[in-house]
This record gives structure tokens, C-alpha cells and sequence, in this order.
């Protein structure tokens, strides 16, 4: 490798002190290869800051030192002549060494073909480099693709903004595209630059702020971002999101063009004090964070107190080294931190080839760039850029791909970012260079600091890959802080700032917790009470349907109070709003389907169509609603954006003031046609429910179902609308308060729709088995049941004194006054005939067909009487005209038969009924005959 080294170094050293025998060419230096067949690759540059160069088209045709304007090569002069110069050095040194490299490519010679994006000379090229590439870049995507088809990939210098449509184009027409200093995320997203790549990360770099922040304990500061460039724009957005998800709160957030005037400086100066903002992040361009360092610097925003960060180094390119600005950039550059890729450890032959070759042309025509020449113009990944490139070719052409197929653009399709992921290759960036999934270098960040020496840069420490820690070099803080190894306060604000997470520890969290498990346990009482009853009278004419989509409704409601436990995330946003929406689609759509089954069975005076089921009709009608309450819901959660915020700080102890929260609170951001159709639709249910409970006010004395339901709508109407307002004006004002308001109504809206619906259900439930104990005297016990029943059919009715069930039927056959059933209506008169062992026989099965130990009464209501008979699990009624229309036959000694006649169709009713003794069985047949 040594002779290699210096073979090269020799050939450099021709080229450039041979200037009166150079002839221009595409490819500057020699190769050794002795091949006749080759492959070409492009190199995208700013050539458009050099006078001297021909084009044909966008194709610089005579590139040579000799060429360009030597006061274009200079820091006095233009930075981004420089910048163009070295990078297209670094690139062409690599091309060399591969051609000088028989393991890579072997037998094959790499060319070069330079094109310009951004057209021809112009004297004002120089501060216009960073806007679109426009018309020049659609011409030199238009002459890579379409005219020099021999070029199979390029590398390429070039903002974010100016290689954005190139990127889009090059990617189209499959040709790999490596990037030394495009920075934006937006290259990140293959489905549009599938054929990108780059040395340098630029996904979540916001994070490698975020944990240097934490080292420092600070938890206030400002971001500064580019409104014209891309890659400005969206890595400043990138950072505010990283931070204010994790408890840095951006109190200052200033868009501003490349363009800065005095009035948008002070604008932002007077912005950046009034909100006490001591840590400034800025992202852009170098031209812009160099400006707007000296415009903020001269108004009082740089020096001890305050810390600048940024990704981008700071350039005063656009003015001369010996102006006021560049002075005063200069010192104001002190401090200054720059967040980067780390540096090569300087192990690797490469690196010392690199800065060997940039001294040749320095040497030879007494350029004056920076000292730090390999870093500042970023030539390591240039260099990387097309070792990659070239290394990615040899992998294909090494596959058993044909040369001559492969040169021709036969395989581009193999080309695309994952060809180049893990190359095994060592280069000046990192080694091994190993990249995302999305094209981008996986690599730690150092964090470097300005030391005030001209351009002299120090590395302090290093994050990790996944940026979760810190790391100090040497395991100390240097004295990057002007001096002292003390970050400076980040603001009026104490740093004593966390984030507020409600949970066992706090008040407002075992509030919530009291909530959610109270609710829960309503949820749960009212599921089982349903379960248990779903076969009652009383629960089937509510419909169990209706019950149980109002439990659910209720039990979504708890749910969405639960997720305000613990720190909040997208995933805990969404969710919230979606269980309230749903929540309420469940209740009040319950609601308004009830009620309109009520109207239709009781107040509508058309006849009910045959085969119309209750149950079917809430079943399919809620369904409905719920369904598009669902539609809605995924449609919102795709739609709307959902990411947690960081609230306004407020104090939660009033006896230590210097001690600061902040809550994440989830923002209500959709669009105004998916807000409406929200607030339409649900506004809608309530008011047909409140329509319809006004309507069925009218059967309330047959359903009593219509107070219930007043009472529910009119919750929602008011409690209502304060759970919903809280939840879609959501705004960083927010605070525990605010989120204990929210679960509050919540909870009423789900725990009291619960007690209003199924409480009056439950009490007239326990009221009728009262009525059973105080009229029938009859022991509900399942066991006293089963074994009275077993003694009965035995033939040994238990005694009153030994405990059984049975009372004495003296006591009961004995004449009884006739007794007013106030349980069941003024009007109605109950006879207790006692408790018998009775069979009854009939057109249909009943339960009562075998021997049961029943409860026996006489029932009369106007010109309507019934025999009625209850046990423990079921009741029996039969119909009859007269009492001495009933026939009584005694079968036996201690057994009669009453016949009933046929009454309305339903067939006769013959009733057995078996006593202990004769004389029981005349007792009860004397009873029997008075009743009336």
C-alpha cells in the first residue's frame, strides 16, 4: 500500500507543477489500468462559480486547474469555490485510486463526466447556489439520462433544496445517486428516492440534540430554522418535535429566509429576550447560520450566558476575510457547537492520502483556505461518496453480471440504496460504513465546540447510535462555555421541570385510579345483574340488547379515563379520542334507538308487521350507528394528527416555587370537513334522543322507560358538552385540572346512565321477590327448594316446626278477609290460597306440569280473574270467566281436580292439587268456594 501511496502522490505532483502540459479532460489524473473497457460516473457540481470552464450543455468539458479563477480557491474569496473545488478533488482521488486498485473493478478503467447544476458562469452564482437548481438541473437530469447513457451513477456536492427534483429524476430513471452534503430527511423516504444514499444520517438527528440537552440539564430553549431550504425546514422541525416530546419545551419557534434584513433580525432578537431563550438551535444553511449568528451576535445574543447549536457549520462565505462581518464572525464563532458525524481517528491510510493531496494544489498556487480544509468542505464523504459508488459496481459486476451489459444500463435495477448498505467498506467517515434502511450513514454524533482559534474545532464527546446516551471524551466537561466547564441557566424558568405523570403517587392520579375502578366495578355489577336477569320480565321488557350496548358505551367511557394515566403517546391519543366517540355513539345511539321502538310499539297507530322483532330492531339500528361512529373514528385516527405536546409549565407545590410541571396533553389538529362531520353526526344522535324522549313522554304510564331516558339526554347535554369541548380545545394551557375536569364528566356520563337505566330495573326486581317473601311466604333458597321438592314427591311434606318451607295449611286454608294488592295496583284484589303441591295440565307444556310446590292465590281485576301460581323460578297464570264456572271433582281423599274451562282459545286448564290429609283437602275446597 506504501508504493501505492507514493505512485500517486509522484502522479499528483506531475499534474499539477506540469500546468503548461496539461490538456483538459474529463478524468485529471492518469490510470495506470491497461483495460479497453471502462465505465463512467458523473459528478454533480457548483461549476457555475468558476469563469474559465466550456460547457456542452451541462457537460463541463475542459475542467483543469489552469482553468478555474484562482481567487475563486480562496477563503477571501468564495466559499463555495472552495467547497466545489476540494470536493471535486476528494471525488477524482478516489476514482484514481480504484483505477489504480486491481481487486476493485479489475481490468476495468473508471471515467469522469463533471456537470454543472446550475448552468454556465454568473458573476452572482455564488449567493444564489442554495435556491432550486431549476431550469439548469432539469437540463443536467435531462443529460445524464437521456445523452450520456454511458454515465452509470453520479456523486454529486449540492443543498437539499437544488438536489431535491434531481433526486426525484435520477431516481426515476434508476440511476444511484450518493450525496456528500444533503442533510434533509426528506431523502430518507425511498418511495420517492429509492436510488438515494449518503454518508451522513439525517433521520431522528433531533434526538442527538435532545440527549446532549439532558446532559446539561436544560429544559428551555429557542430553534431558529430556514424557511427557504429544505433540509433547514424540515431537520429544525425534525429537532422540535425530538424535543418537546421529551420534556425540553421550545419556547421560541422563528422561520426566516436565507434573505435576512435588518428587520427580521430584530424581530427575532426582541422574540428570543422577551422569552429569556439562552440556548439557541439553529438549522440551515451554513450561509444562513453564519448571517444570522453575526446579525443576533451584534445584538447582544452571543457570548457568556448563551449557547448556539446547530448541524450546519456557520460560513461567512459571501464576504471577504478582512470585512467588519467576517471579523465579527469570527468572534462570535467562539462557543459555537456543532453536532456532526465523527471524525475519522486518522488509522486508516485513506485519511492520510486525502489531506497529503489537498496540499499539492495549496502549495502550488498559494491558495488560502481554512486549516481545517478536509472539514469544513466535507470532502471525507465526498471521497467516501464514490468509493461506495465504486465498491457497490465491483459487488455487481463481481455477481457474474456482464461488463459490457453492465456499462450499457442493462442492470440498474440492482443499483438501488440497499446495494450499497454494507459494503465492508473502511472509509473516511466511519468504518465500516454501514447504512439505514433508508440510505442514511448509522453512526453516532460528536459535539464539537469552536475554540475561537480562526476555525479550530475541539470534539467533546459522542452520543450513541441510538442516541440515549452522552459520552464526555476523557470523561470530563471541557471548558466550552466561554471558559467555564458550567452550562449556563437555560432561563429565567428553574430548571427543576419534569413532566407531571398521573399515577399512584400523586392525588390526580389515585383520582383517576378511584374513577377507572369504581367505573369498572359499575360496569361489571351491571353486566352480571344482566347475565343473571336476562331472562326477567323486568329486563326483557328494557330489552337486553339495549342494556348491554349501554354498558359497553359506559365501559369505552372508563377505558378513555384509564389512558390519562401515565405519560401519553400517539398511540394513547388516538385511542382516547376514539373510546369517547364510540363511548358516546353507544349511549345516546342506544338511547335514540329505544325510544323509537317505544314509539312505535306503544304511540304509532299502525299495526306492528308480522314477524317484527324488538330485539333484531335495536340490535341492527345501534349497529348502524355504531358502525359509522367507527368510520369516522378510523378515518380521524388516519387522518388528524395525534402526536402528544408538551403543556405550559404551572406549579403543583405551592411551598416550592422553584419547582416546575408540564403535562403532555393530546391536540385536537383535523381538518375542518372530517371536525364537522364529527360534531354533525354525534350532534345529530343527541338531538333525535332528545327529540324522541320528548316524544315518548307519552308512554311513560305503560313503559316507564321515558323519565330514564329524559334524564340520560339531558346528561349528555350538559355534562356532555364539557367532556367534549376539553377534549377537541385541547391547547398547551392544559392542566391537571383540566385533565381531572375531562375524566370527571366522563365518569358521570358513564357510571349515572348505568344507576338511572338498570337501578330502577334492579330495585322493582327486589321489590317483586319482597312481595313474594311478604305474601307467599316462600324461601327463595335454591337448596330449602330442591329439598322440598324431593320430600314432596316423597310423600313427607315437612311440618312448619321442623323448618320446611311449607307454612301450616290450617293456616293459609283458613277464610281470609279479601286483601288489597297495593304492590300491584289499588285495583286489584289478591286472595292467598297458601302453598300447595299442584300439577297443572294443559294444550301447551307449562312448567308447572310435573309436581311443583307452588304458591297459590286468587287474582280478580274488574270483570278479568286468575288463579295464579309462584315458585321460586317461574309463574303460572290461568284465565277464567266466573268462579262457579270452575269445576272441582275430588279424585281422591287427599287429592282434588280443578277443570277450567276453555277460555279465548287456549284450551282447558285441569289443575291437581295434592294434600297431607281429607281433612286438609275439605278445608281448602271451603276456602276455595268463598274466595269469591
Amino acid at each position: 500500500m506504501t508504493r501505492s501511496l507514493k505512485k500517486l502522490l509522484s502522479l499528483f505532483a506531475l499534474v499539477y507543477r506540469a500546468q503548461a502540459a496539461m490538456t483538459p479532460s474529463l478524468t485529471p489524473l492518469p490510470s495506470p489500468k491497461q483495460s479497453e473497457q471502462s465505465i463512467t460516473i458523473g459528478f454533480i457540481n457548483t461549476f457555475c462559480v468558476f469563469s474559465g470552464l466550456s460547457y456542452d450543455s451541462s457537460v463541463v468539458t475542459n475542467y483543469s486547474i489552469l482553468n478555474l479563477d484562482h481567487s475563486n480557491l480562496n477563503m477571501s474569496g468564495s466559499m463555495t469555490g472552495v467547497m466545489s473545488f476540494f470536493q471535486d478533488l476528494a471525488m477524482a482521488i478516489a476514482v484514481d485510486m480504484i483505477n489504480n486498485d486491481s481487486s476493485i473493478l479489475p481490468g476495468v478503467r473508471v471515467n469522469i463526466k463533471r456537470f454543472s447544476d446550475c448552468g454556465g458562469y454568473s458573476p452572482d452564482k455564488d449567493i444564489r447556489i442554495t435556491s432550486s437548481a431549476g431550469f439548469a438541473g432539469s437540463i443536467m437530469v435531462s443529460d445524464i439520462v437521456e445523452k450520456h447513457q454511458d454515465v452509470l451513477g453520479v456523486v454529486g456536492y449540492g443543498t437539499s433544496t437544488t438536489n431535491r427534483n434531481p433526486g426525484e429524476g435520477l431516481s426515476i430513471a434508476q440511476i444511484p445517486f450518493c450525496s456528500s452534503s444533503v442533510l434533509s430527511p426528506r431523502f430518507s423516504d425511498k418511495n420517492n428516492y429509492p436510488y438515494f444514499f449518503r454518508p451522513m444520517p439525517s433521520n431522528d438527528i433531533g434526538k442527538h440534540f435532545l440527549v446532549l440537552l439532558k446532559e446539561w440539564d436544560v429544559a428551555r430553549v429557542g430553534v431558529i430554522l430556514q424557511s427557504d431550504h429544505d433540509a433547514g425546514r424540515i431537520l429544525g422541525l425534525n429537532i422540535i418535535d425530538a424535543l418537546g416530546l421529551n420534556g425540553v419545551k421550545v419556547v421560541s419557534k422563528i422561520s426566516l429566509p436565507q434573505s435576512l434584513n435588518e428587520n427580521m433580525l430584530n424581530t427575532a432578537s426582541t422574540t428570543l429576550k422577551l422569552n429569556h431563550v439562552k440556548y439557541i438551535i439553529v438549522s440551515g444553511v451554513p450561509d444562513f447560520v453564519g448571517k444570522l449568528l453575526v446579525g443576533l451576535g451584534r445584538r447582544g445574543l452571543v457570548g457568556p450566558g448563551y449557547v448556539w447549536i446547530s448541524k450546519n457549520y456557520p460560513a461567512a462565505s459571501s464576504e471577504p476575510i478582512n470585512s467588519p462581518f467576517t471579523q465579527d464572525f469570527l468572534k462570535y464563532l467562539k462557543g459555537f457547537v456543532l453536532i456532526s458525524e465523527i471524525d475519522s481517528d486518522g488509522s486508516n491510510p485513506l485519511y492520510g492520502l486525502v489531506n497529503s493531496e489537498f496540499d499539492l494544489p495549496i502549495k502550488t498556487y498559494n491558495l488560502e483556505p481554512s486549516p481545517n480544509i478536509a472539514l469544513d468542505t466535507g470532502v471525507y464523504k465526498a471521497f467516501d461518496c464514490v468509493m461506495m459508488m465504486l465498491y457497490g459496481f465491483d459487488r455487481v459486476v463481481k455477481s457474474g453480471v456482464p461488463l459490457d451489459e453492465f456499462s450499457n444500463r442493462k442492470h440498474q435495477s440492482q443499483l438501488n440504496h440497499s446495494l450499497f448498505r454494507n459494503l465492508e467498506y473502511y472509509g473516511l467517515t466511519a468504518g465500516p460504513i454501514e447504512l439505514t434502511d433508508k440510505g442514511d450513514l448509522s453512526s453516532p454524533q460528536q459535539a464539537m465546540y469552536f475554540t475561537g482559534n480562526f476555525f479550530e474545532l475541539k470534539a467533546f464527546g459522542q452520543t450513541d447510535r441510538e442516541a440515549k446516551i452522552f459520552k464526555y471524551r476523557n470523561g470530563t466537561r471541557p471548558p466550552l462555555f466561554f471558559g467555564s466547564t458550567i452550562p449556563p441557566p437555560d432561563g429565567p424558568i428553574p430548571t427543576k421541570i419534569k413532566e407531571f405523570v398521573p399515577g399512584p403517587s400523586n392525588t390526580a392520579g389515585i383520582i383517576l385510579i378511584f374513577y377507572v375502578v369504581s367505573g369498572l366495578l359499575v360496569c361489571i355489577v351491571c353486566l352480571s345483574f344482566l347475565i343473571l336477569k336476562i331472562k326477567d320480565k323486568t329486563v326483557i321488557r328494557s330489552s337486553p340488547t339495549y342494556l348491554g350496548i349501554t354498558i359497553a358505551g359506559a365501559a369505552l367511557y372508563i377505558g378513555s379515563i384509564y389512558l390519562n394515566i401515565g405519560s401519553a403517546s400517539i398511540q394513547v391519543c388516538q385511542s382516547r379520542h376514539i373510546l369517547i366517540l364510540i363511548g358516546t355513539c353507544c349511549l345516546l345511539g342506544g338511547i335514540l334507538v329505544k325510544m323509537s321502538l317505544n314509539y312505535i310499539l306503544v304511540l304509532r297507530s299502525e299495526k306492528i308487521a308480522r314477524g317484527f322483532s324488538a330485539r333484531r330492531f335495536i340490535f341492527y339500528y345501534s349497529g348502524l350507528l355504531i358502525a359509522g361512529e367507527i368510520v369516522i373514528g378510523v378515518l380521524w385516527a388516519k387522518i388528524a394528527v395525534h402526536k402528544p405536546v408538551a403543556s405550559d409549565y404551572f406549579q403543583m407545590n405551592e411551598f416550592d416555587p422553584h419547582s416546575f410541571s408540564y403535562i403532555l396533553y393530546c391536540p385536537y389538529n383535523s381538518t375542518v370537513v372530517l371536525d364537522g362531520l364529527i360534531l354533525v353526526y354525534n350532534g345529530a344522535i343527541l338531538c333525535a334522543a332528545i327529540v324522541m324522549a320528548i316524544m315518548t313522554s307519552g308512554s311513560e304510564v305503560i313503559t316507564k322507560e321515558s323519565s330514564f331516558a329524559s334524564a340520560i339526554v339531558g346528561l349528555f347535554a350538559s355534562v356532555g358538552v364539557v367532556a367534549v369541548l376539553l377534549t377537541l380545545t385541547a391547547t398547551s394551557s392544559n392542566t391537571v385540572s383540566t385533565v381531572l375536569i375531562q375524566a370527571t364528566a366522563l365518569w358521570i356520563l358513564a357510571v349515572f346512565p348505568l344507576i338511572i337505566v338498570m337501578g330502577p330495573k334492579a330495585y322493582s326486581i327486589y321489590k317483586e321477590m319482597e312481595v313474594r317473601r311478604q305474601f307467599l311466604n316462600i324461601s327463595i333458597s335454591s337448596n330449602r327448594k330442591n329439598q322440598t321438592t324431593r320430600a314432596a314427591s316423597a310423600g313427607t311434606l315437612p311440618s312448619p316446626a321442623s323448618g320446611g318451607s311449607l307454612n301450616s295449611l290450617q293456616s293459609l286454608a283458613s277464610p281470609q278477609a279479601i286483601v288489597k294488592a297495593e304492590f300491584i295496583s289499588p285495583e286489584i284484589l289478591l286472595k292467598p290460597l297458601g302453598i300447595q303441591l299442584v300439577s297443572i295440565k294443559k294444550k301447551k307444556d307449562v312448567y308447572f306440569q310435573k309436581w311443583k310446590i307452588a304458591s297459590m292465590a286468587h287474582l280478580k281485576h274488574k270483570n278479568r280473574e286468575w288463579l295464579l301460581f309462584i315458585d321460586a323460578e317461574a309463574a303460572f297464570a290461568v284465565r277464567f270467566e266466573r268462579l262457579d264456572l270452575i269445576r272441582v271433582q275430588t279424585i281422591s281423599e287427599t287429592c282434588l281436580l280443578l277443570a277450567i274451562p276453555d277460555n279465548h282459545g287456549e284450551g282447558c286448564c285441569r289443575i291437581k292439587l295434592e294434600f297431607k290429609s281429607n281433612t286438609e283437602r275439605e278445608k281448602f275446597h271451603a276456602v276455595f268456594l268463598k274466595t269469591s
